[in-house]
């Protein structure tokens, strides 16, 4: 309940801050790649979104049976799995707050979107974040994730619910975060496995590309290994 009152009462900032017919028509804006990313209702979108799934399962248990891994997502596999879960009661990989549906993912060079549609009817919208996110150099697990913006429709909101949102998210995986600014933009450092005095698994690629995403870790032992070699 809480992750959906900060959401919304970020919008009924900026319906106060807009007024009238000008927030009507920006806050039902959609985004060019909001409705870009969309996976057309044929016969291949199942079959992407199955693909989706069973690549986030061998990940997950690669990753809990300590062995090396790599798994490049692809934007329409996404985007086809969440598309074909909106329609049942979970999301199945992930738990979606309270309002959140139609999740749709867009990835450029080194930076990404995400976008969902939050409520329904009259309020209804597309939330939108833009983001950077790359490894730290010399951290072990570390991953810094930039926001560059945060809109409901064509509005700004502000950040601070965002923010808490990710905090909070982030804790309960055992993550740690610590917010700085820069140029301007907030920036989160998400220290993974933080609980962890010899973290079991290494990050050691994050990279998104036009369509995709690449993660991959290995154990600390094959790190060292790889480096003698």
């Amino acid at each position: 309940m809480r992750r959906r009152s900060l959401l919304a009462f970020a919008v009924l900032v900026a319906v106060v801050a807009s007024g009238g017919a000008t927030f009507a028509a920006l806050l039902r804006h959609v985004p060019a790649f909001y409705r870009d990313a969309a996976v057309a209702e044929d016969a291949q979108r199942p079959i992407k979104s199955r693909e989706c799934f069973q690549r986030s399962i061998e990940l997950w248990n690669d990753i809990g049976n300590g062995l090396p891994w790599e798994k490049e997502f692809v934007q329409d596999h996404l985007n086809a799995y969440f598309q074909e879960e909106d329609s049942r009661s979970s999301a199945g990989l992930i738990e979606l707050p309270e309002g959140v549906h139609d999740i749709r993912f867009a990835f450029e060079q080194d930076r990404g979107k995400i976008g969902f549609r939050y409520g329904s009817g009259w309020w209804s919208c597309v939330i939108s974040v833009e983001f950077r996110v790359w490894l730290v150099a010399q951290k072990t697990n570390v991953v810094a994730l930039e926001l560059i913006s945060f809109r409901a429709g064509a509005l700004p909101l502000g950040t601070q619910s965002l923010l808490d949102f990710i905090t909070e998210s982030a804790r309960q995986q055992n993550i740690d975060v610590t917010w700085y600014r820069y140029q301007g933009h907030p920036v989160a450092l998400l220290q993974f496995q933080a609980n962890q005095p010899r973290p079991n698994t290494l990050l050691r690629r994050l990279e998104l590309l036009p369509g995709r995403v690449i993660v991959a870790g290995s154990r600390p032992g094959d790190v060292a290994q790889a480096i003698r070699e």
